[in-house]
C-alpha cells in the first residue's frame, strides 16, 4: 500500500524476504532474520520525487523461526499528526505493545494493526485483532481507515469464535 502525507512524500508498506533491504540508522526495525532467512514487513518513507529514502523500517522479522512475522496485504494510513498505522496479519509471537487484545496461542495468524511515530523509529502500538485467544482461528486484514480523531476502523474477517466487539455493535 501506499500514502502521500501534506509535503508529496510517499510511504511503502509491504513485506520483503531481503536482509539488504535498505533501512535507515534509527529505524524502529533494522534487523531481519537472525539465521539467514529473512521475513517481514517494511515501511519506506519516500521524498516527493521517489528519488530518496527518508527512512525505512522493518517491521517484525528479526526472530530466526519467523514467528514474528508480519505478512502485510497492502493497508497503510496516515494520521494529522503523522503518525502511521499499517495493518497486515501476524505470527504468533509478535511483539505487542499496548494491546487491546493478549497474545494469541501458537500456530494462529491474526490480523495485526500497528502505529509509528512520524520518524519511523517507535512503534507507538501493536495490537492484534481476531477470534479470541483460539489457536486454529485465523483472521484476514482487509481495510484501515483513520479519522481525524484519531479512531482506527478496521475492515476483515475471522474465522473462529470470540471477536471482541463493542456494547450495541450492529452484531455480537
Amino acid at each position: 500500500g501506499i500514502a502521500i502525507d501534506s509535503a508529496s512524500n510517499a510511504y511503502v508498506v509491504g513485506y520483503t524476504n531481503s536482509k539488504d533491504f535498505p533501512v535507515t540508522s534509527g529505524a524502529y526495525g533494522t534487523v531481519c532474520g537472525t539465521n539467514g532467512t529473512c521475513a517481514a514487513a517494511h515501511v519506506t518513507k519516500l521524498n516527493p520525487y521517489g528519488t530518496s529514502i527518508l527512512w525505512s523500517t522493518f517491521v517484525g522479522g528479526s526472530k530466526s523461526d519467523g514467528s514474528d512475522t508480519l505478512f502485510f496485504t497492502g493497508p497503510i494510513q496516515l494520521d494529522g499528526k503523522g503518525n502511521i498505522y499499517i495493518m497486515g496479519q501476524a505470527g504468533p509471537t509478535f511483539p505487542l505493545f499496548n494491546p487491546v487484545e493478549p497474545a494469541v496461542k501458537d500456530g494462529a495468524m491474526q490480523v495485526l494493526v500497528a502505529e509509528l511515530d512520524p520518524t519511523g523509529s517507535n512503534l507507538l502500538f501493536a495490537s492484534r485483532i481476531g477470534s479470541g485467544n483460539i489457536a486454529t482461528a485465523t483472521s484476514y486484514p482487509a481495510g484501515l481507515v483513520v479519522d481525524s480523531a484519531g479512531d482506527i476502523y478496521l475492515a476483515g474477517n475471522t474465522i473462529g469464535p470470540g471477536l471482541i466487539t463493542t456494547p450495541g455493535a450492529f452484531q455480537t
